[in-house]
């Protein structure tokens, strides 16, 4: 837990023959939708949070800069894209972390799926 009872994510990867790639990110509870992510360096975006069947699906609905302690909404043009993350309970102590980046001019930039077992 971060501060102001924010949950601090650590991902760490490593691919084949490549060095460990370590991604940090804070979830906090404030904003015009009650959730956010922060990715670093002052950028963040406002999520919406829902559920479907077995999943729990976090999506992107506006990205922002923090400069200088305002909060700046970024246009459409200027943001990576529509970001959906999910969380799917495949039962059994499983489940699939998916992310899906979609720009409206370049088309899907990330398409990650990837299971996780309890331990």
């Amino acid at each position: 837990t971060g501060e102001n009872g924010a949950q601090v994510w650590t991902r760490n990867y490593k691919g084949k023959n490549k060095p460990a790639q370590s991604i940090t990110s804070r979830k906090q509870f404030s904003g015009p939708t009650g959730l956010e992510e922060m990715l670093g360096y002052g950028l963040g975006m406002t999520l919406k949070l829902h559920t479907e069947d077995n999943a729990v699906l976090f999506t992107s609905e506006q990205f922002f800069l923090t400069l200088f302690g305002r909060r700046v909404y970024l246009p459409a043009a200027f943001t990576p894209g529509h970001l959906i993350i999910s969380h799917i309970d495949l039962g059994n102590g499983v489940f699939c972390f998916g992310m899906s980046l979609k720009h409206r001019l370049f088309g899907q930039l990330v398409n990650q799926n990837v299971l996780f077992t309890d331990a």
